[in-house]
């Protein structure tokens, strides 16, 4: 019996919270409209940051690798493993490069991070807003 009358006040108290929910969003409308506007921020930063990305990534050195080892690779011209031919390139970075590229990863991250806080915190505010001032008449409705 106790945990249908829990469940029966949590179901009035979630009923309430859609019924105020509501409210806001009748009268503060562009709640709706509004978290188009951080996601398009974030898409034309995000084109910006892949670019620098892609600049970073490919501003180190190309070496080849030592020829001497004893390797063998998969050969796609004659579909057979051959141990001829397996020195391949690879990128080196110096040092100011790989810290450059961890920056750039991590001021992404944050960067996305406070576009989001930032609209959770607009959104927020013009709720709380609403929600304390309900029922009082401003200065310029008198």
């Amino acid at each position: 019996m106790k945990v249908r009358v829990a469940v029966l006040l949590l179901m009035i108290c979630c009923l309430n919270l859609f019924q105020v929910a509501a409210k806001v969003i009748g009268e503060v409308q562009a709640l709706m409209i509004f978290p188009i506007i951080p996601y398009a921020i974030l898409a034309i930063f995000y084109m910006l940051w892949l670019s620098a990305a892609f600049h970073l990534l490919s501003s180190g050195e190309i070496r080849q690798n030592d020829c001497n080892s004893n390797c063998c690779a998969y050969d796609l011209g004659s579909k057979r493993v051959s141990c001829d031919r397996c020195c391949g390139f690879s990128i080196h970075y110096t040092p100011h490069i790989g810290i450059a590229i961890l920056f750039h990863l991590f001021g992404g991250y944050w960067a996305t991070r406070f576009f989001m806080a930032s609209s959770s915190t607009v959104i927020a505010g013009s709720v709380a807003s609403y929600y304390w001032a309900r029922g009082d008449v401003s200065v310029s409705d008198q």
